[in-house]
């Protein structure tokens, strides 16, 4: 559903919620100030913000307000929690707590790229791939967006700005990598038997060729 919306920011996206108020302090969405169920949406205070189930406010204990905000791109799904569910997740949550999910690591070989350009030098570019097998998995992704911004200052100067991300998530099997080690131990055993029944069966026949040769 995020790919049929195809949201140019995060706030963007989060304005789809139900009960949810936003306040963009500029057009790239770069500052999140969300509000929910009537809480004020200055700096997303009241409102539990969290990527992957962990608190992205520097400080959630003693004021949280938000500085940095997940790029839309990396978002997968998003979950809204509100009432009782939302107190498992931390503090700060009278407005409730909404999750931002990232992309987790395929089963098999995916990737997908997102190339954009506009006025004032705008460009985005996001990348990602990644793929399992028996022993884990591996995912890459990078993201980076950029603009010269709409005006320039007096002094000189434009009020652009550029922003990178790159992820490398993984994971191992390990119950795999037992099997597969087991499986090679036992190929080994099997083998180690094989020559030995062969050594034995080629000692057997020289004893018989020296019996029958003293009679």
């Amino acid at each position: 559903q995020i790919d049929r919306i195809s949201p140019r920011s995060t706030a963007e996206l989060l304005e789809y919620l139900p009960n949810v108020s936003l306040t963009n302090t500029d057009p790239m969405g770069l500052r999140l100030n969300l509000g929910m169920r009537g809480f004020p949406s200055n700096r997303s205070t009241y409102t539990l913000i969290l990527e992957d189930g962990v608190a992205i406010a520097a400080a959630p204990y003693l004021r949280n307000a938000i500085l940095y905000t997940t790029p839309v791109e990396k978002i997968a799904r998003v979950e809204q929690l509100t009432g009782s569910s939302s107190i498992l997740y931390g503090p700060q949550n009278m407005g409730g707590a909404i999750n931002l999910v990232s992309r987790s690591v395929p089963k098999s070989g995916e990737g997908g790229a997102d190339v954009a350009y506009g006025m004032h030098h705008f460009g985005k570019f996001h990348l990602h791939y990644g793929g399992s097998n028996e022993w884990g998995g591996l995912l890459f992704e990078g993201a980076h967006i950029q603009s010269n911004g709409f005006k320039d200052l007096d002094g000189g100067g434009d009020t652009g700005f550029g922003k990178s991300e790159f992820v490398v998530r993984g994971h191992a099997q390990a119950g795999a990598a037992r099997a597969v080690a087991g499986r090679r131990a036992d190929a080994h055993e099997e083998r180690g038997r094989r020559r030995r029944r062969r050594q034995g069966e080629e000692g057997q026949g020289q004893g018989r060729g020296r019996r029958a040769h003293q009679l």
